[in-house]
């Protein structure tokens, strides 16, 4: 959601009004990027970019809370492992088709247009 603002403000002072709007929040700059603020609540999270004339606010979950960022990690690991076993077993089991249809389009192109025409 984008919301335009009217007044000159800079992300410090947006910081201090939510963090006293919002005490049972944490509010804090987002990692290694101090023109973004992070409102979180348990797993739940906004973050907020300061623009010229607007701010930007997004929802998001958040993933920073140790559990679920190890089961993140542990769920993208084990979706890559078991993808390349699965298309190595695919491959291995559709080699002979698929380099008999290489061979067979290769014998066609090299006969329309080899050496020789």
């Amino acid at each position: 959601m984008e919301l335009a603002i009217t007044t000159q403000t800079n992300i410090s002072e947006i910081k201090e009004s939510l963090s006293t709007k919002f005490p049972n929040y944490k509010v804090k700059y987002a990692f290694l990027n101090k023109k973004a603020l992070n409102v979180i609540n348990g797993s739940s999270m906004v973050i907020i970019f300061h623009k010229k004339n607007e701010l930007k606010v997004m929802s998001n979950l958040n993933i920073m809370k140790s559990w679920m960022f190890i089961v993140f990690v542990l769920l993208l690991f084990l979706t890559f492992i078991g993808g390349f076993i699965f298309y190595g077993i695919i491959w291995h089991k559709k080699k002979k088709e698929f380099r008999a249809l290489e061979k067979e389009v290769a014998d066609f192109l090299r006969e329309t247009y080899g050496e020789g025409n």
